[in-house]
This record gives C-alpha cells, sequence and structure tokens, in this order.
C-alpha cells in the first residue's frame, strides 16, 4: 500500500487524464472495475446551506452499482463484487478535481464516462496497470499495484475514525472479518489515539517527545 507522499508521486507521475481516477479510487476505496465504469449519471450533488452566510460546496455522492470487465473483446457489466451496491460520499478535497475531470476529459451526456481513456474509450484493467506500476515503482513502492488503492482509501477511512461497520459499507464488504483486512495501522497511530483521549478527557496535549528528548530526561540511554 503506498503512502499518503508515494500516492502524490504516483498521481503527479500519471497521464493527465487518469489522475483523476487515480485519487477518486484512492480516497473512495473503489475497485478499478468499479471506477472505470463511472458515468455522469452515477454522480449526485446535493447542496448544503451557508453557516454564518458563508456557501459551502455541494455534497457529492458517488453511486456504485456496477462494474465492468472486458473479455474476449466485449465489455461485461455486471453489479459490483458480492453484488454489494452502495454510495460514497466524496472526500472535499476531490471536489475541484472532479469538476476539472468533468470539464476536460469525461464524456458528454448522462452515460458519458467519467475517467475514459485518452482516445474517449473506456479505460481497460490493463491500460491502467501498465502505467499505474511504472508511477509507483518511481514513488518507491514497486510492489503496489491499482487494487493497493483500495487499501489506501480502506485504511485512510478507517483511520480518520470509521467504524468497522462504516468502513463495511463504504468498501462495499458483506462481513467485518473481510473489512478488518484493511484496517492497517500507521507507525504513529497509537501517538495520535491517546492524544486524542486526552482531548476528550478536556486535558491539554504534550507535544510528542523525540527519542534523545526523553534519554536526556531520564539521565541514561538504554
Amino acid at each position: 500500500m503506498p503512502t499518503l507522499q508515494q500516492l502524490q508521486v504516483i498521481v503527479a507521475g500519471m497521464p493527465e487524464h487518469m489522475r483523476a481516477g487515480t485519487l477518486v479510487a484512492a480516497w473512495c476505496g473503489l475497485r478499478p472495475a468499479e471506477w472505470q465504469e463511472l458515468r455522469r449519471h452515477d454522480i449526485e450533488r446535493h447542496p448544503q446551506p451557508p453557516v454564518d452566510g458563508v456557501k459551502l460546496p455541494d455534497r457529492v455522492v458517488l453511486r456504485i452499482d456496477r462494474q465492468a470487465h472486458r473479455k474476449g473483446g466485449q465489455w461485461n457489466v455486471t453489479p459490483p463484487k458480492g453484488g454489494k451496491t452502495r454510495k460514497v460520499v466524496l472526500p472535499d478535497h476531490l471536489l475541484p478535481v472532479l469538476d476539472e475531470q468533468l470539464r476536460k476529459f469525461a464524456k458528454s451526456g448522462r452515460t458519458g464516462l467519467l475517467f475514459p481513456n485518452a482516445d474517449g474509450a473506456q479505460l481497460t484493467r490493463q491500460k491502467y496497470y501498465n502505467a499505474f506500476k511504472l508511477r509507483a515503482k518511481e514513488a518507491g513502492c514497486p510492489g503496489a499495484s491499482p487494487h493497493s488503492l483500495r487499501h489506501f482509501g480502506g485504511t485512510a477511512y478507517a483511520q480518520a475514525g470509521a467504524t468497522v461497520r462504516e468502513t463495511m459499507a463504504m468498501m462495499g464488504h458483506r462481513t467485518p472479518a473481510v473489512a478488518m483486512r484493511y484496517q492497517h495501522v500507521a507507525a504513529d497511530r497509537p501517538v495520535f489515539l491517546a492524544g486524542r483521549l486526552s482531548e476528550l478527557a478536556g486535558q491539554p496535549v504534550a507535544p510528542k517527545k523525540t527519542e534523545d528528548q526523553d534519554d536526556n530526561e531520564n539521565g541514561s540511554k538504554e
């Protein structure tokens, strides 16, 4: 699974028409066959009431009710894996990314593809895989694959505070056991959680100390 920094390097190196799809796949935890089949009519926009006179961006929701696989030169469109349809809220930082994709690359009409290939046809799994693997290697994570973006999304969602049940809903999982496979733990996650506990208790959170500072205060180094 790429780190946030590696994801940024991957996205920056991808062909321009593939960047938005890569970001949506990563932050929304979508399978390649799901996001590559998304079309304009799968976008829901919900206007938000202003807060203190400040206009808020629309709440954008993606309907995930199909996936597409190419076999024998034909596209086969089916319900998502396991038949689990769902709606995924697009994080606010991706709204301008999606809007730019709609302006520059998405096909026109309600059924127009959101993330087509450079020639306007449906992006194939192999073409995207080849482009992704090259940039992943350049980013220092040669073992990552397009499916690793799904792991990134599930992990980020959990680290943002989602429960296992919420992660299941976002990822389209049927059982907690499957959802738990995506609960990777970042190295500094325990420190973050301990800080959040102190915040909940109403106590100030002390700055994080380095190992050298701890050793100096203890007067010795083990």
